[in-house]
């Protein structure tokens, strides 16, 4: 007799490791998660603006800067993982790297005001820019 068991082994362990990794577990993450919904919904409309849609463009934009100024507040869990004597430069580079990212939203939110489209790409492109540069300084290696 077949062990019927064995089969679901694979699908179990895939579902496990989901639910420990694939899940935020922080604060941080948490509120990262929120932020690449709303941008990943902004950035895709932006490509394409609508004029009349440009009230859910700003509020999309309002968004994005409340949770950056939020995560602002958090410490990265790769702090954890930062010498001692270098964690206070670290978190110091961790909040001038989000208030960047404030003042981009800050800015993009008066292009999309103004139906200033080309600017709000721009923009768009540097906050894409801002977040890669982001997570590879301030982000831990996931396992």
């Amino acid at each position: 007799m077949k062990n019927s068991a064995l089969p679901i082994f694979p699908f179990l362990l895939c579902l496990l490791s989901f639910s420990m990794f694939g899940q935020a577990d922080t604060p941080l993450e948490k509120k990262m998660d929120q932020m690449k919904k709303a941008y990943k919904e902004l950035s895709k409309s932006i490509e394409k603006p609508v004029e009349s849609e440009k009230m859910r463009y700003q509020k999309l934009a309002e968004e994005l800067r409340d949770l950056m100024k939020e995560s602002g507040k958090l410490s990265p869990q790769k702090t954890e993982m930062i010498p001692a004597d270098q964690r206070g430069a670290f978190i110091e580079g961790y909040q001038k790297a989000i208030n960047q990212s404030v003042a981009t939203l800050e800015a993009l939110i008066q292009a999309i005001q103004t139906s200033n489209w080309s600017e709000a790409q721009k923009l768009m492109a540097l906050l894409k820019q801002h977040q890669k540069e982001g997570h590879q300084e301030y982000r831990a290696e996931r396992p």
